[in-house]
């Protein structure tokens, strides 16, 4: 493994740097935690050219955790299309639908199929499992047809990054618990899978550029109810006594990330467990590169190889 300061990263990825600045346990303990929310759940800065799908459109979903709001993206007017239900990243307690629009039009045009964008509930003011529980609410709906025909009738695979990663592989815990038809695939980038472990990733990059460990512990301790959480695997997806069952995966690494070792970790686990998957780790990229440079080279051969996947072309 490179160390990290050995890691070539090119000059967009040092701009990203240099416009935000790491949360350590210093700077986190002298941000008002309002300040600090609201500053992780600010549309996203930069705005980036692309081919909008022919149909967008915002709907909203009642849900036991209350409304949700749903962007859908829709390629064409055709009766079928795959459906792919996509949770952003942000820790669990910021990030918004807007920020992954360059992904969810870049899918839903590629791939090509209908994309569902969910705005789920945020922590600390809505802890687990209640962003999960919303996530699967809304899985149901899209397979029951009650997102009238915008949403489709396809088959669904679902997906996320970071956080949404960990939300994505949970809900396919989760349907699996309940024995509700399985999601079609399973799309993760940079996916949250573990949590108390030494990877080495976390020691290269833990102090590093854009996500840091503090940082990171600080999205868990605002997630979680309390430590008793940690052991199940409907937050920690490590934690499945087996991960059998679960659908053909496609898992997206980055080099200079300290989750890219959880991420390839939870592979390996789902190959010994029998699930077909497909790992692949981009270098000199940071975690959350597919938003915040996704006209990145790197960028655009993970949005190649995501569209790949999930039309069944890889």
């Amino acid at each position: 493994m490179k160390p990290a300061d050995t890691i070539a990263l090119d000059a967009e990825m040092l701009a990203v740097i240099a416009s935000a600045p790491n949360l350590d346990a210093v700077a986190i303990s002298r941000i008002a935690e309002a300040d600090l929310l609201k500053g992780l759940r600010a549309p996203p800065a930069r705005a980036f050219p692309f081919e909008p799908a022919p149909m967008v459109s915002d709907m909203f979903l009642p849900t036991s955790a209350g409304a949700t709001r749903l962007r859908i993206y829709r390629p064409a007017a055709a009766a079928e299309l795959p459906i792919y239900l996509h949770l952003h990243g942000g820790g669990w307690v910021g990030g918004t639908i807007e920020q992954d629009d360059y992904r969810c039009n870049y899918l839903s045009h590629h791939a090509p199929c209908i994309v569902v964008s969910v705005d789920y509930q945020l922590a600390p003011e809505h802890r687990f499992p209640i962003a999960l529980e919303q996530c699967a609410a809304v899985y149901e709906a899209i397979a029951a047809g009650e997102l009238g025909p915008a949403g489709g009738r396809g088959p669904i695979s679902i997906g996320g990054s970071s956080a949404g990663g960990n939300l994505a592989a949970t809900l396919a815990l989760l349907l699996r618990e309940r024995g509700a038809p399985p999601p079609a695939k399973l799309l993760l980038t940079y996916p949250v899978c573990d949590h108390g472990i030494a990877y080495p990733s976390i020691a290269a990059f833990g102090n590093g550029h854009s996500l840091t460990a503090d940082i990171m512990d600080w999205f868990w301790g605002h997630y979680l109810r309390d430590a008793g959480d940690l052991d199940n695997p409907l937050a920690v997806p490590m934690r499945a006594a087996s991960l059998a069952g679960l659908p053909p995966t496609l898992i997206v690494t980055a080099e200079a990330d300290l989750l890219r070792d959880e991420g390839e970790a939870f592979a390996a686990r789902l190959a010994a467990d029998g699930v077909a998957v497909t790992c692949r780790r981009f270098p000199g990229v940071l975690h959350g590169f597919l938003s915040t440079v996704p006209l990145h080279p790197q960028s655009q051969a993970a949005f190649g190889l995501m569209a790949a996947f999930l039309s069944g072309q890889d």
